[in-house]
């Protein structure tokens, strides 16, 4: 069966940023394959923040070029609806109905994970899953929804996608560098006070939709930076500055702190400072990282990794191995006790939760998704023709 060629597409697809993505991915599949402790998982849960930038920045800027098209939403939410929306209740479905008969054909040498056994119970909230609404219910604390915790951030991303085409219509071209700006700053007052406060805890500060839209419009701002003199005269000297070793290095080693276990009492300030105001500094790193790969201006080495082929190939089925691969990675942890740190155990998990959801992801393209994004040609956008 041949790839899908969406010639309909707003923008023209940009390969380094399947690399990025590709990076995500790659920084996901660390995080959920290693163990969650003093290891490189630590660098691995920052993946979805730059997933978040990445998507903000292609968003934004499908909507800024396509607003005086014809079919303004339908086309937008249309589009988005058959790239998101089949695989993921295609997921659910294997999920809540499927691995349950699995299960019974195992043999008794093999065994799931109990989250897996949980799920089936039906625990509280489940049914936001259908609506995406999930991360409001994993928002409470590890283990909310048994077997479907990396799912909040899908939730998420869908809420932006509704609510922000609304945004760049009646937001005047002059004004939304400005309110991207206020946009990112209170959201990141807002998190670190409610967080401080204790109103809510660290997965809250991670996972409501509200408390994440300053990586989300921190991308956003990332599309103004090629479409808006103002914002990118404004936007060059942070990015320039961000690109710098001095200014990478430490950023990198915050992001390292909210899964690190410390021993003692500062482990719940150092969670509080990267879950307050760290995430938004760590999502200006990646938005200076996408804004340059866009641009074509990375250093040499991070240019050749990020176009490395297997980042490319990971990027280019994000989606479906994001959505299957905690499943398997928590499968394969359960192998080993879920204490899995630098040795093989860890490479070993890894090498498989990788490659078995890279099969899936190819799987799933040629079967089930490609026929549902060739239906992408009815909902193409048409410019508006120029004055």
């Amino acid at each position: 069966m041949t790839e899908v060629v969406d010639d309909g597409a707003a923008l023209p697809r940009i390969a380094v940023l399947d690399g990025v993505r590709g990076v995500a991915i790659l920084l996901t599949l660390i995080f959920h394959s290693f163990d969650q402790g003093v290891s490189f998982a630590v660098l691995g849960e920052r993946g979805v923040d730059l997933f978040f930038v990445l998507s903000g920045y292609l968003i934004t800027g499908i909507l800024i070029e396509t607003l005086e098209a014809p079919s303004y939403f339908k086309n937008f939410i249309a589009r988005r609806a058959l790239r998101i929306l089949p695989l993921y209740y295609l997921f659910i479905v294997l999920m809540l109905f499927a691995l349950p008969q699995v299960a019974k054909l195992l043999p008794d040498t093999v065994s799931l994970p109990p989250e897996f056994a949980e799920l089936q119970e039906g625990p509280d909230g489940l049914w936001t899953v259908w609506v995406y609404l999930q991360n409001f219910v994993l928002a409470r604390g590890e283990g909310a929804l048994p077997g479907l915790g990396h799912l909040w951030s899908v939730a998420v991303e869908e809420q932006f996608y509704l609510f922000w085409p609304v945004v760049i219509w009646f937001l005047p071209a002059k004004h939304r560098f400005n309110v991207f700006v206020y946009s990112v700053v209170i959201t990141m007052v807002l998190r670190t006070a409610l967080l401080w406060s204790g109103a809510i805890g660290f997965y809250g500060a991670r996972e409501y939709t509200f408390t994440r839209l300053d990586t989300l419009v921190l991308g956003a701002m990332g599309a103004l930076y090629f479409r808006d003199e103002r914002a990118r005269r404004l936007l060059e000297p942070v990015i320039a500055r961000l690109s710098q070793r001095r200014w990478i290095a430490p950023i990198i080693i915050l992001g390292l702190f909210p899964s690190i276990r410390l021993e003692g009492g500062s482990a719940d300030g150092w969670m509080k400072a990267i879950y307050g105001p760290g995430l938004t500094i760590i999502s200006l790193l990646f938005l200076a990282y996408v804004v340059r790969a866009a641009e074509g201006t990375l250093s040499p080495r991070l240019h050749r990794f990020t176009i490395w082929r297997f980042n490319l190939l990971l990027g280019k089925y994000s989606y479906s191995i994001y959505l299957f691969h905690y499943p398997i990675a928590a499968t394969l942890q359960r192998r080993t006790g879920g204490k899995i740190h630098l040795g093989i155990d860890s490479l070993i998990n890894f090498g498989i939760a990788t490659g078995v959801s890279l099969i899936i992801a190819r799987i799933t393209w040629v079967l089930w998704e490609t026929p549902w994004l060739r239906l992408k040609s009815r909902f193409s956008y048409q410019r508006a023709p120029v004055a």
